[in-house]
């Protein structure tokens, strides 16, 4: 497993992981979690900017995506 900040050639593979999850969670009682088009791409751009957005790769597969920062929530 490999942690790593997420790149702007990332961004499918970053959305497609959100779409995933939206998924995941609407069938599993949690209709609410990511719903609609959160984050939206802009979002996730702002944060591939300010190098706060990571990705988890496995096998060059990204498998999770995470927003981390210093300082407060």
């Amino acid at each position: 497993m490999e942690i790593s900040i997420a790149t702007h050639d990332m961004l499918p593979e970053i959305l497609a992981v959100y779409e995933t999850a939206r998924i995941f969670m609407n069938n599993n009682g949690n209709p609410t979690q990511w719903a609609g088009n959160y984050p939206q791409e802009n979002m996730l751009i702002d944060d591939i900017n300010n190098k706060n957005l990571y990705v988890i790769k496995e096998a060059d597969v990204i498998e999770g995506v995470f927003y981390f920062s210093k300082g407060p929530d």
